[in-house]
């Protein structure tokens, strides 16, 4: 499977971001990505 890289833009949203982040690294394809 091609995955595609991921790209986050946030802007003065910092826990927002930090709960983004930290559900990507919990997704199981997150180590397969760019």
């Amino acid at each position: 499977m091609t995955l595609a890289p991921i790209v986050l833009f946030t802007y003065n949203r910092p826990w927002h971001t930090r709960q983004t982040v930290e559900a990507l690294k919990k997704n199981y394809l997150a180590s397969e990505s760019e």
